[in-house]
């Protein structure tokens, strides 16, 4: 993947998952539940491996 893949992949889907979010919200499906129900050490033990891998990524796109 390119330099201006990352960004345009983000930019286009992003815009299309609020809509879809919001679009679900307004029809009764309320995601929140489901993130209330998970576990709050399944967010503390995830939190930091996702962006340690975020920063890995990073790191070795500029080398």
């Amino acid at each position: 993947m390119n330099r201006e893949a990352g960004p345009l992949i983000i930019a286009i889907l992003l815009p299309i998952i609020v809509v879809l979010l919001i679009f679900l919200y307004i029809n009764g499906y309320d995601i929140t539940t489901y993130f209330k129900k998970i576990d709050i050490i399944y967010y503390i033990v995830v939190f930091p491996i996702a962006l340690g891998l975020l920063v890995a990524i990073l790191r070795y796109k500029k080398e």
